[in-house]
Order: C-alpha cells, then sequence, then structure tokens
C-alpha cells in the first residue's frame, strides 16, 4: 500500500507549524526550549555518534515566520535527573523518559519551576492590584457616607453602586 503524502498534506491545509529532530545531551540542569503543543520525546538513551552519552531526541518547532509567534509557542524548561524514590511535583516536572547510566536507572524530567514561579509572581501582582482597587472603592465610599448612614445601608449602597458600574459598562 502506498500513502499519497502530498494528498494528506493537502488535506491537513498544509499546516504552518514545521518541525525538526535535535537532540541533546542529558544534563542536570541543562536548559531547553520546548514547543508547547509540538514536544515529543523520540528516542532517550546511548548516543553512538557522541560517546554513549545519554541523549535526548525530540520534536522542536521551526517556525519560518514571525520570530515573536516562535517566542509564543515555546517554554524555556530545565532538563532534570532523578532516581527512583526521590520526590517531584507532579504540577512542577513532567516525566520524558528513563534510561540506565552507572548501572542506575535515571527517570528524566522537564522542570518548569521557574516559569511556574513567575506565573504565581504575576498572579500575586495582579490580585494585590484588585485588592487595591477594591480597599480604594470602599474607602472613597466610606469618605462619602454620611455619619448618619447605618452600616446595613452603607454595604447597600456600595452593591448598588457597584451593579451601576456593572451596568453602565
Amino acid at each position: 500500500m502506498k500513502i499519497d503524502f502530498e494528498h494528506l498534506r493537502d488535506a491537513m491545509g498544509d499546516p504552518q507549524e514545521k518541525l525538526e529532530i535535535v537532540k541533546t545531551v542529558v544534563e542536570d540542569g541543562a536548559t531547553l526550549t520546548v514547543g508547547l503543543a509540538t514536544f515529543g520525546l523520540h528516542f532517550l538513551g546511548p548516543d553512538p555518534d557522541n560517546n554513549d552519552l545519554p541523549t535526548l531526541w525530540y520534536a522542536k518547532p521551526v517556525n519560518p515566520g514571525d520570530p515573536q509567534e516562535a517566542i509564543n509557542i515555546s517554554m524555556e524548561v530545565r532538563l532534570r535527573k532523578f532516581l527512583t524514590g526521590q520526590v517531584v511535583v507532579p504540577k512542577l516536572h513532567h516525566h520524558v523518559g528513563s534510561y540506565w547510566g552507572d548501572g542506575l536507572l535515571w527517570h528524566v524530567y522537564l522542570d518548569r519551576t521557574e516559569h511556574y514561579e513567575a506565573e504565581r509572581r504575576e498572579m500575586g501582582e495582579a490580585l494585590r492590584e484588585v485588592t487595591q482597587d477594591i480597599a480604594q472603592f470602599v474607602q472613597d465610599h466610606v469618605d462619602n457616607a454620611a455619619p448618619d448612614v447605618e452600616p446595613d445601608d452603607f454595604l447597600r449602597k456600595l452593591l448598588e453602586d457597584i451593579n451601576n458600574l456593572e451596568e453602565g459598562k
């Protein structure tokens, strides 16, 4: 049976995302740029062309278009090596594969701790900004409230003002 690859390419609409197979020596802590949707392990094991060093062959996106677009679809991660029994965090580590080296079974992970910490910092800053906006909104209403206004009336007025702001958008 002969497969018509041109027909398949036409049927897929000639996808713009191109991939290449690259290899890197597995070193603990080495940085690696991976495509978020395209990373795929092809082989993890000794490289006969490089003194049988443990090597990772994987798919890397090649985007001939806008360089900014290539940045948006990829992430910097670190390669980490763990032995059986060591603790990993599923939210931060993604298992790639395992290999035998020096008589030990090594497990290779993609470590996205730095990216995760940056996301947490951004989320914290956004929450602080929102909290400050809410605090300023409440402070403006407290300062403008008459001294004889009851707390329940103040809360009702505050909720009405918030509702009016939402309807005004």
